[in-house]
């Protein structure tokens, strides 16, 4: 009789623990499924965008500076600049002041609380991290599957080293990282909400005018590099994969914010840069 009570005592006692290691587990899960919201919610703020993008800004401005200009400048820093510079804003700061007006007046117009969160932003450093290197693989991929007779027959590669291979360590990683944020900024902070409002007012379909944009700015995206800095040699590889990586960029920008749009760029820039 001892035995059988010591028995149930025992199947009472493992049932009891059961449940609480169930119910615990499914508080740590609903715990972790809303931090993971918040975390979905809370990057997508332009101010957390600013706060994530100004150390690459700094990064590539102070980089410049040091350098004594001799820094190489991306096409689409140079466009803009050249905009400004016909309206009589020629300073060096304009740009980046620019960056940071946009995003700061994009948080006042959502009226979002004014508050941030280290813990936030590295999270935002691990997804930019796993976006590049997924972009990273697709670009090898899109490399390797495309036949090299489809590569255009009538211009060969001179073999000349670029502006980016005669840089040192330091050098090449400021460059990177303003690449990233100034192309994130024209292709997508500027081009894709304004292609977004013209094919809008054309369809009056916002999924339509969306894929629009996505495709337009992305094509632009390719071939601005193709063709913009008028020495590199046109593969059909390449600008495929350059029209990918833009349709990816333009939706990370729709659905994650300009910060991880930004953050992937340049991290996948540095990535390719380094094998």
């Amino acid at each position: 009789m001892r035995i059988v009570l010591d028995e149930q005592r025992t199947n009472v006692s493992w049932n009891q623990r059961l449940r609480r290691c169930v119910a615990g587990a499914s508080q740590n899960a609903g715990f972790a499924a809303y931090l993971a919201a918040q975390y979905w919610r809370l990057s997508r703020r332009p101010l957390v965008s600013l706060a994530f993008i100004l150390p690459l800004v700094l990064l590539y401005e102070s980089g410049s500076w040091l350098a004594q200009e001799h820094l190489p400048r991306n096409g689409a820093e140079v466009w803009m600049r050249s905009a400004l510079a016909s309206v009589g804003l020629r300073h060096w700061l304009v740009l980046p002041l620019l960056a940071v007006l946009i995003l700061a007046a994009w948080h006042r117009i959502s009226r979002r609380p004014w508050k941030l969160s280290g813990a936030l932003l590295g999270g935002m450093a691990i997804e930019c991290g796993t976006w590049a290197v997924l972009l990273l693989l697709v670009a090898q991929s899109t490399t390797l599957r495309i036949d090299r007779q489809m590569r255009h027959p009538t211009v060969t590669a001179t073999g000349a080293p670029t502006a980016l291979d005669e840089l040192g360590a330091l050098e090449r990683l400021a460059a990177l990282a303003g690449a990233g944020v100034y192309e994130e900024m024209l292709f997508r902070l500027v081009m894709l909400p304004l292609a977004m409002l013209a094919v809008l007012r054309l369809s009056g379909s916002l999924a339509i005018s969306r894929a629009a944009a996505v495709a337009v700015s992305s094509l632009v995206f390719a071939a601005a590099h193709q063709w913009g800095g008028g020495y590199e040699t046109f593969f059909v590889s390449e600008f495929l994969f350059r029209t990918l990586a833009g349709m990816m960029l333009a939706l990370l920008f729709l659905r994650r914010g300009f910060g991880i749009a930004a953050g992937t760029h340049a991290m996948y820039d540095i990535l390719a840069s380094s094998l």
